[in-house]
C-alpha cells in the first residue's frame, strides 16, 4: 500500500470529494496523494484565487478594526493520532496573559455569483 506524500495531507477542503465524490473522482484524489499524479493546479482558477486573496484582506481588516495581532497565517496543524488529516488555520493569534492560550480564526469568503 503507498503512503500519503507529506504534502498532501487530508483537510476539511477534500472531504466533500472523499465523501462523496465518484469513484473515479476519489481514485483520481487518491492517485495524487499518493504520489502518482500531481497536484491540482489551482493558479488559473479563479474562485480559488478570488478566496485567497479576499481571505488575506479580511485579515488585515480584522487586524485593523478589532485591534488584534494575528500572529501566524496558513498554519498547518496535524491531527495528534491522524496524520494523515490536519486543518490549515487561515490566523492564529495569542490571548490572555502570555499562558499560551490561542484563538484560531477561520475566514470564509463568499462567492459575489
Amino acid at each position: 500500500m503507498a503512503m500519503l506524500s507529506p504534502d498532501r495531507q487530508t483537510t476539511a477542503s477534500a472531504a466533500p470529494l472523499i465523501m462523496y465524490g465518484t469513484p473515479r473522482d476519489v481514485f483520481e484524489e487518491w492517485e495524487i496523494r499518493t504520489g502518482q499524479k500531481p497536484p491540482r493546479d489551482f493558479r488559473e482558477n479563479y474562485a480559488v484565487q478570488h478566496g485567497k486573496e479576499l481571505e488575506q484582506l479580511q485579515l488585515q481588516w480584522i487586524e485593523l478594526t478589532d485591534h488584534w495581532i494575528i500572529e501566524e497565517r496558513q498554519r498547518f496543524v496535524q491531527h495528534p493520532k491522524h496524520r494523515a488529516i490536519g486543518a490549515t488555520l487561515d490566523g492564529v493569534r495569542i490571548v490572555g496573559d502570555g499562558n499560551g492560550a490561542v484563538e484560531t480564526i477561520e475566514v470564509k469568503v463568499l462567492s459575489p455569483y
